[in-house]
């Protein structure tokens, strides 16, 4: 369990679904409102992402570079770019 699960429960990502046309769905949880966020990617990146929360490399921007910032960030803490910009106002 990631240190920040231990005070907000489940955070970033929850799930990954498999959608026709070799895509996946990503659902991933914001830890601060406790609402779920989604997005759509391949099934390659998919697979990149349950390779990251499975342990894989720490560093998400190593294991998934093909991932923007924002969507790094969803997959970390749940939180949409739109979201972040809201809660800290930046």
């Amino acid at each position: 369990m990631r240190p920040a699960e231990l005070l907000f429960g489940p955070v970033g990502v929850i799930r990954v679904t498999p959608l026709p046309d070799n895509k996946v769905e990503v659902t991933c949880r914001n830890g601060l409102t406790k609402e779920q966020n989604s997005f759509s990617t391949t099934q390659e990146i998919g697979d990149k992402i349950v390779a990251w929360m499975n342990g894989g490399k720490s560093n998400i921007q190593d294991a998934i570079p093909e991932l923007d910032v924002d969507l790094r960030e969803m997959c970390i803490s749940g939180i949409t770019a739109d979201e972040w910009k809201d809660i800290f106002d930046v």
